[in-house]
């Protein structure tokens, strides 16, 4: 059974929190202008790793151990890589994925994955976890201490189904799992994990109103939840899922072109009252990155000048940060992309994106602690049965 959607009169916008990002002056990963994608990055307590498609249809990555201050030279992970390479973290471990060229001509290709154990000095050869079609561009990657998920969009143009498959090393795979035999937007799948297990999400694609979903595994993919309704939204978005000790966080771009955010600490079952992050949008706006840690959540948006936008909340979402600009020029490029990573480690945070010059580039903005950021004023919990019932803090 399907959760029923969030009452719009539940919507609020978030008062303002004190505390705001202060990102640093932008840093090239690279200045040799071969960046042909988005930037993805993943963070741990050695470091940050930071991965992107080149003109050579090469992925490459480069390590960061001093937040961004200096970038190891890029490292060849595969070739005939058809868009974006996304990246997890598992303390020093780390997975990159991304779907290949098979079929350029209709946007399809296998799924790839490969491991770094060096910080990205040396991957292992490409594992293949899906054939053709894959309805890519891309496949969302999460790590927890047990190991890795990747889940991403199978099947034919018109006949698209989300797909998992979990691995506790990163090499060896799992049989995939269907998460739904609802129709699903292709490419539009994100994955988070904590200590309880993974949460996975997607967009129908049924029109005209279009719905973000929810699955969740508590035994590493073996089985997963009925999908939960969590929210209408803007076509062809991703309902953006992060998370941390606390539960997952969701982002996504109201079909009125608003910035709400909903946060659940029953494994995506039941999420709280929509909260609204106050900015204006002008053109080709989209959510771009979300990152959770233990400090609280980080997320990033584009709009139509386009300039990057980062805000920060420390409760769940029930209050964020007055947004800060990244970047002013060169502007990021390609709206349409997933292009601006984000990443907490600890009490740091890593922007990563590709810009108009075809650079990789990073920025870097300190946290509070996580002691610091501990608060956690009441929250409605919204259940699917009884809306409103249930109250936590």
């Amino acid at each position: 059974m399907l959760a029923k959607v969030l009452p719009a009169a539940l919507l609020f916008t978030a008062p303002l929190f004190s505390f705001t990002l202060s990102p640093q002056t932008p840093v090239p990963i690279i200045t040799n202008n071969t960046a042909a994608s988005g930037v993805s990055v993943a963070g741990s307590s050695s470091g940050f790793l930071a991965a992107w498609k080149d003109s050579f249809n090469n992925a490459v990555a480069s390590f960061s151990s001093n937040n961004g201050q200096t970038w190891s030279s890029p490292v060849f992970i595969s070739n005939d890589v058809s868009h974006l390479v996304r990246v997890s973290a598992q303390e020093s471990k780390f997975l990159s994925g991304w779907v290949d060229l098979n079929e350029t001509a209709t946007g399809l290709g296998d799924v790839k994955t490969s491991v770094s154990t060096d910080s990205g000095q040396t991957w292992t050869m490409p594992v293949l976890i899906s054939t053709a079609p894959s309805a890519g561009p891309t496949v969302a990657t999460a790590a927890t201490s047990a190991g890795f998920m990747a889940v991403w969009t199978q099947g034919g143009m018109a006949l698209v189904r989300p797909l998992a498959r979990f691995s506790a090393n990163g090499t060896s795979w799992d049989a995939a799992v269907q998460l739904s035999s609802l129709l699903i937007k292709r490419g539009s799948t994100s994955v988070a994990g904590n200590s309880a297990g993974f949460l996975a999400t997607f967009q129908e694609d049924a029109g005209p109103n279009y719905f973000g979903y929810a699955s969740f595994t508590g035994n590493n993919g073996a089985s997963w939840s009925m999908p939960v309704q969590v929210a209408a939204m803007r076509q062809n978005e991703i309902l953006s899922v992060a998370a941390n000790g606390s539960g997952f966080l969701g982002a996504w771009i109201s079909p009125t072109n608003q910035l709400l955010t909903s946060f659940s600490t029953t494994n995506g079952a039941s999420w709280s009252a929509p909260v609204e992050i106050p900015t204006t949008f002008t053109g080709l706006t989209t959510i771009l990155g979300l990152s959770g840690g233990d400090a609280g959540f980080v997320i990033t948006w584009v709009n139509g000048g386009p300039n990057i936008f980062a805000s920060f909340s420390s409760d769940r979402g029930a209050t964020w940060s007055a947004p800060v600009q990244l970047i002013t020029s060169p502007a990021v490029k390609g709206l349409t992309d997933y292009v601006v990573g984000v990443s907490i480690a600890d009490a740091n945070c890593m922007f990563t994106w590709w810009n108009t010059a075809n650079n990789a580039i990073s920025s870097y903005s300190t946290l509070p602690s996580p002691s610091a950021s501990s608060s956690s004023p009441l929250f409605q919990q919204i259940s699917p049965n009884n809306p409103g019932k249930t109250l936590f803090r």
